[in-house]
């Protein structure tokens, strides 16, 4: 019940259309980042259980896209990533 309370927030908080246009471990990121405030390469990694790798491709979308941001310097191992609210 509460990840459905958490995933209808997200897509109050982002639109329904774009909300549809993004995988399900994007949908996932973000519903994260949204609920939980910012959030490191690793603790996504550790919360979704796949590789480093495969998160920063997913986050490197969804800069593009607008919706997140990152703090802190491109490769440090502690930048954060947070959720922009509109």
């Amino acid at each position: 019940m509460r990840h459905m309370r958490q995933k209808l927030h997200s897509i109050a908080n982002i639109g329904l259309d774009i909300w549809d246009n993004l995988d399900n471990l994007e949908q996932i990121l973000l519903t994260y980042m949204i609920n939980r405030g910012p959030a490191s390469r690793s603790e996504l990694a550790n919360y979704t259980n796949k590789s480093i790798g495969t998160i920063v491709k997913r986050l490197n979308n969804l800069l593009k896209m607008g919706l997140i941001d990152a703090e802190g310097k491109t490769y440090a191992p502690n930048r954060t990533y947070k959720f922009i609210f509109r």
